[in-house]
């Protein structure tokens, strides 16, 4: 037996896909429906090769289902128990009470066992978590009703929200562009400057002028691009500090 098209989407729904590379909560590289094997920061893949490699990732949970339920299953009951093995582990799936249940034929104690693995280590202690509530309780309509009820959300990979706040960086770049050294110092009074104006809620192009007129006419261009850049940074570093967006 062979998980169905049913039980994947299921999969699919709660691991949620990403088609770049991110880092979990717990700091491992991960790509596609929860794939973590040999990826590195700057991957990327295609919807198809995320299935691909999702169904490949299933099959440790598919041959724990075959080699240690010892009872006949239906495809639905198949389906929910891999979606499972595949969340917690062929480890934990052996020593469960859900399975103990489901060898003595007990198919309805086994059901009421789905509920127990609603948990996950947060700041080290076990507490329940709403995505594998819900993940829980469509595998346990699954198994018992081959129907998956409820609201079933796919648990969003967490959003990285990156900050640059070193002025330093953006004085090189004045360099790389060839400003010369005489005039890294207005650069500089510019950069502190764009800051200052985002702190303060003010307006740019209210308060560059008179930085900007005390060197040359085409240097004055591109520090003006800079100091644009530099405090649209700003403003977004305070997007982030303010709503982790």
């Amino acid at each position: 037996m062979q998980i169905s098209i049913k039980g994947l989407n299921l999969i699919k729904k709660f691991e949620g896909l990403q088609l770049n590379a991110y880092k979990c909560p717990a700091g491992i590289w991960t790509i596609g429906y929860g794939h973590t094997h040999q990826v590195k920061k700057g991957d990327a893949l295609s919807e198809a090769m995320a299935t691909e490699y999702l169904v490949k990732d299933i099959r440790h949970a598919q041959s724990a289902a075959k080699q240690y339920v010892l009872v006949a299953l239906t495809q639905w009951q198949f389906d929910a128990l891999v979606s499972l093995i595949f969340n917690i582990g062929v480890g934990h799936f052996k020593s469960s009470t859900l399975l103990k249940m489901l060898n003595q034929n007990n198919f309805a104690s086994a059901s009421g066992q789905f509920a127990r693995w609603n948990k996950a280590k947060v700041g080290g202690k076990l507490v329940p978590l709403k995505g594998l509530t819900r993940r829980r309780n469509a595998e346990a309509d699954l198994f018992e009703n081959q129907q998956i009820t409820g609201n079933v959300q796919a648990v969003a990979a967490p959003k990285v929200a990156s900050k640059l706040t070193s002025k330093t960086n953006f004085v090189s770049l004045l360099g790389a562009c060839g400003i010369m050294t005489t005039q890294l110092d207005a650069a500089k009074k510019l950069v502190d400057q764009a800051g200052k104006i985002s702190a303060k809620g003010g307006d740019l192009a209210d308060q560059i002028g008179g930085i900007t007129s005390s060197i040359t006419w085409p240097v004055a261009m591109v520090l003006v691009t800079v100091a644009l850049f530099v405090f649209i940074i700003f403003e977004r570093n305070k997007k982030v500090d303010i709503y982790g967006l």
